[in-house]
């Protein structure tokens, strides 16, 4: 047991200081285009997401950023999560591949009141077929929002009317309207995206992202997909 363990840290940090070095050329690039890459928590993607990385700054001459693509955060919880971040061996992974920044959802009172007047007006008293069916400022968000609250709740289905369903759908829309000012107010600057999955609260960024025609790629260990608007899931069956 104590010899596999210390094969594993050996390879991580082997991993570490292959990237640093292989992620050097960062260091004199001055454009202020980026790249976002989702802060997916899980080793073996690290692999491919570095090779996509690489391509993609040297081709396009860009920076990566980090982003969480969770639903947002309160003060307090922001401040944990960039703690765990720091202490997290996954985190400094993620830094080695010359990421400066990390972006990620905050819970204001401007993106609370823009949720409760939107839930007010148009989810209040929707059906379960039209809560699916669900699009916001033309981009499909229905199926996002219903498999994210089963996925966390373990529910079988929705009970529209219930507290617990009406707390979650207002920090759905949170979510939503913080990544949709995002891109706003990075219009021009965002060249393209690298994600793990197109589904639950994942795919809102990359859904916002295909309707302002900026490049997004679903990539997994084994198989890797480019999105567009008539593509937007990593599997079309």
């Amino acid at each position: 047991m104590f010899t596999l363990y210390s094969k594993k840290i050996s390879s991580y940090l082997e991993f570490l200081r292959h990237n640093k070095n292989k992620f050097h050329y960062l260091k004199r690039f001055k454009n202020k285009k980026i790249v976002m890459v989702e802060y997916f928590q899980y080793f073996p993607s690290t692999i491919a997401f570095s090779h996509y990385i690489e391509v993609i700054t040297k081709k396009n001459n860009v920076v990566p950023v980090l982003y969480d693509p969770n639903l947002p955060r309160s003060l307090v919880e922001h401040f944990l999560f960039f703690l765990k971040c720091f202490l997290s061996p996954m985190y400094h992974l993620y830094k080695s591949f010359g990421v400066k920044k990390f972006y990620l959802a905050k819970s204001t009172n401007y993106l609370k009141t823009k949720s409760f007047k939107f839930y007010e007006k148009n989810l209040k008293d929707i059906s379960k077929y039209k809560l699916v069916n669900l699009k916001i400022n033309n981009i499909y968000i229905g199926d996002l929002l219903y498999d994210e609250y089963l996925r966390s709740y373990n529910r079988s289905t929705i009970e529209t009317k219930s507290k617990e369903f009406q707390k979650y759908v207002l920090k759905f829309l949170e979510s939503f309207f913080y990544w949709e000012d995002f891109f706003k107010k990075k219009k021009g600057t965002i060249d393209s995206l690298i994600i793990s999955h197109t589904v639950y609260a994942k795919g809102i960024a990359p859904r916002l992202a295909l309707a302002r025609n900026i490049k997004v790629y679903c990539i997994a260990n084994q198989v890797s997909t480019k999105l567009d608007k008539k593509n937007i899931y990593k599997f079309n069956d």
